[in-house]
């Protein structure tokens, strides 16, 4: 399997959620933050998504949401055990 090609695809796909602002229903909203829903066209169910901004750069940004194992990701979201590296399919 080509997984480069397959997170490309999936990476477009999730591009193309935030580019296409049609369909989307808001579920919940607060001062912060607003989530939002629509059908999918993948699979039967919902997709979701939630914007906010948070006040400092994107590299903060990311050092905190990325999944890396002992990141800090697993200390601060509660639905997050762990993290395992399974198998690496590019050079960092």
């Amino acid at each position: 399997m080509d997984y480069e090609q397959k997170a490309k695809a999936v990476a477009d796909c999730l591009q193309s959620y935030k580019r296409d602002e049609s369909g989307w229903k808001v579920c919940k909203k607060s001062n912060d933050v607003v989530v939002s829903w629509r059908p999918s066209s993948e699979f039967p169910g919902n997709v979701y998504k939630g914007e906010g901004s948070v006040s400092c750069s994107l590299e903060k940004v990311w050092e905190c949401l990325k999944p890396v194992p002992n990141g800090l990701r697993v200390k601060w979201d509660n639905n997050v055990k762990k993290f395992e590296l399974l198998e690496q399919i590019t050079e960092v």
